[in-house]
């Protein structure tokens, strides 16, 4: 029995084995229990869950389909919304009319940038404390709800027919799974928000392969650890699939990020007219840096082609010189200020 019961100028009795959520209620009248379970409703001194703190995506947000390292690849016809790419390899197969977003064919400053801040992403939620263990991960879903919280599974996880996220009325709670194994789901699983819970506020964290079989219904923000991904036809997303180092691959899917990508994060805006000027470019041992605004002081990171940070440096001067010494080879830079302004680019270091 779900509810308030009130009886008026009469008993109530509740015999052996009823389950109650909600109250047992009488004006006058004898109230009789026998070997019940009761339990007064959510909303009556219940703390609020808010689950944890979300990561800081930066440009992660605005990639719903990227891999740190291994091709990406679609067969098929396939609608993404948001960027797509891979920051070693190729991304192939993609129809540019069905992608509202850049398909980035090729690595570029963008990927390097997404990488780092993807494996930023990952070492927090590896790292978040966990509340509760999910117990027989290969049995995970079939109709089971969860509220805001870090959940873990120890082992390898198939996500059978629908799970529930209950924000319990917090349109702001957060959802952290974490799966340390591979994931898979059978065909048509569901995730399914209830009761304010949003796509934005969920993240899958899985150590091992990838998945999502045919016709599955996904929510929120999935980062595979070291295996490759497979989403199958007729899959449904609403977030992304990211993975720090194994390749993806699409069949005929629809994928649409959740909100926070800001375009700006990766574009060149406001350090003046003409925007930061680097020189010599290519640079051998020492690399230039001229600014007409300095922006409050900036921070300049410069990131190998494989995403990783190779140096970093503070400019509080209308020009720097940096001391370089760097492998020959192509280098992406990026380039904060203080207040906001940031630009990004492309470096190469000669002998």
């Amino acid at each position: 029995m779900k509810g308030t019961i009130v009886a008026n100028n009469a008993a109530i009795i509740l015999n052996t084995g009823v389950s109650l959520e909600g109250r047992a209620l009488s004006t006058t009248g004898a109230v009789t229990v026998a070997g019940v379970t009761i339990a007064k409703p959510l909303g009556c001194g219940t703390p609020v869950l808010t689950g944890p703190a979300q990561p800081v995506l930066n440009s992660v947000a605005c990639y719903t389909v990227f891999s740190g390292n291994g091709a990406v690849t679609n067969t098929g016809v396939t609608f993404i919304t948001g960027d797509v790419g891979t920051n070693v390899g190729l991304t192939t197969g993609f129809q540019a009319e069905n992608v509202t977003g850049t398909i980035h064919a090729n690595p570029d400053v963008s990927t390097a940038i997404c990488a780092v801040d993807l494996n930023n992403v990952y070492t927090y939620l590896n790292t978040l404390p966990t509340d509760i263990e999910l117990l027989y991960p290969a049995a995970f879903g079939n109709d089971l709800v969860l509220t805001p919280h870090t959940y873990i599974m120890n082992a390898a996880t198939v996500l059978n027919g629908t799970v529930y996220l209950n924000a319990q009325g917090n349109a702001d709670a957060v959802f952290v799974i974490k799966i340390n194994g591979a994931l898979s789901t059978s065909t048509y699983a569901k995730v399914i928000l209830q009761n304010g819970a949003q796509a934005k506020n969920v993240f899958w964290k899985v150590d091992g392969a990838i998945s999502l079989n045919d016709y599955a219904d996904f929510k929120g923000t999935v980062i595979g650890n070291n295996g490759a991904v497979i989403i199958n036809t007729g899959v449904n997303i609403e977030g992304r699939v990211l993975s720090t180092s194994g390749g993806i691959s699409t069949f005929g899917i629809k994928a649409v990020m959740t909100p926070g990508c800001n375009p700006l994060s990766t574009n060149n805006v406001s350090f003046g007219k003409q925007g930061a000027k680097f020189y010599p470019n290519p640079f051998s041992s020492v690399l230039n840096v001229a600014m007409d605004d300095l922006n409050g002081g900036s921070n300049l990171m410069i990131f190998n082609a494989a995403g990783s940070k190779v140096a970093e440096a503070t400019l509080s001067n209308k020009t720097t010189a940096i001391p370089m010494k760097l492998p020959a080879g192509v280098y992406f830079y990026q380039l904060q200020g203080k207040n906001g302004a940031k630009q990004s680019g492309k470096l190469i270091s000669k002998p």
